[in-house]
């Protein structure tokens, strides 16, 4: 009998797009719609099958592609995905993607023999063909992030609006020259470059540091920004772990925080708290991200319609690591 995923397939777009036309939803364009259309004659699907077809195909397992699995912010969001998947009858087979050039062709080979029935995919913007291919093959749901130009489902906090508040937190302190560490997180630096443009405030290529996701990307930054004698008052940073490398850095070469260095982290890690002083950060509510992903996952693989991107609130949490400008 014929699936939704085939049809899925055939047509190039994801089971999410597929449920959306037989439901006549809006919002798929006309050419992808007919598309659709045309795949589901071809292979002479009936969706009144699909609940058939999904518990004699079903491994009731479900991946979860991680960037890093040392970073506790990946682990909480996993440990809200399982208890969640637990709750509907699914296993979660956990896979690391980083230091693996050969990852994810080895999650191809997982979908093509059927041991696991769709994707949770982590942090997710530097794979955008292999999530375009996953996508014709199984369900899948991206979370902590959006991709541009796919049509995947996605549950993250607006990264965009978030470090804009962030920046402008430090632009309100009376800082203006402010680092970014990392530029490669793409929506966060989005909003760095927005809000000091709102401002006023040039963009400066040099304030825009590589620094990885780990503590030592946050000191390696910070002592490249003192080596290259750059004059910057405040850091914002991409997650908490660079933020509290960064502090270890300033720390190391006598600079207070928060009298002559303030910083801003992103994620909310709880032992972001207790670092001295505590980090200001923005705050992203993990057991909901994780809890939400693995929800539409189980809808879309059931055949319903779900809206997305569905978008989860963050908070910016003012701590101890920032103060006003001297």
């Amino acid at each position: 009998m014929v699936t939704i995923q085939e049809v899925a397939k055939r047509a190039k777009v994801s089971t999410a797009t597929v449920s959306r036309v037989l439901n006549n939803i809006d919002g798929v364009k006309e050419a992808t719609r007919a598309r659709v259309l045309d795949a589901i004659r071809e292979l002479d699907y009936h969706p009144s099958s699909i609940g058939r077809n999904l518990r004699l195909q079903e491994s009731h397992t479900v991946m979860v592609l991680i960037p890093d699995v040392t970073n506790p912010f990946f682990s909480g969001i996993v440990q809200s995905i399982e208890l969640t998947a637990h709750k509907y009858g699914y296993d979660v087979l956990l896979f690391d993607l980083s230091g693996r050039e050969d990852a994810l062709q080895e999650v191809d080979a997982f979908i093509d023999s059927r041991k696991i029935d769709g994707v949770i995919f982590l942090a997710s913007t530097n794979h955008v063909e292999s999530l375009r291919r996953f996508a014709e093959k199984c369900t899948i749901v991206v979370a902590c992030e959006y991709v541009d130009n796919v049509d995947i489902p996605s549950v993250s906090v607006d990264n965009i609006a978030a470090a804009i508040e962030a920046v402008n937190y430090l632009i309100s302190l009376g800082h203006r020259d402010i680092l970014f560490l990392n530029p490669k997180d793409r929506d966060r630096l989005r909003g760095y470059r927005i809000a000091l443009e709102q401002s006023g405030i040039p963009v400066r290529p040099e304030f825009q540091i590589e620094a990885g996701s780990a503590l030592s990307g946050g000191y390696i930054a910070i002592e490249r920004a003192i080596a290259e004698k750059l004059d910057f008052s405040a850091v914002f940073c991409a997650n908490d772990l660079v933020a509290i490398g960064a502090m270890k850095a300033a720390a190391k070469h006598g600079i207070r925080v928060p009298h002559d260095l303030s910083v801003v982290g992103f994620d909310g890690l709880q032992f972001g708290e207790y670092t001295l002083p505590s980090l200001t950060t923005v705050s992203q509510p993990i057991e909901e991200i994780g809890r939400r992903a693995m929800e539409i996952w189980v809808r879309i693989h059931r055949g319903e319609v779900v809206d997305y991107p569905v978008r989860v609130q963050h908070t910016l949490t003012i701590r101890e690591s920032c103060a006003p400008r001297k």
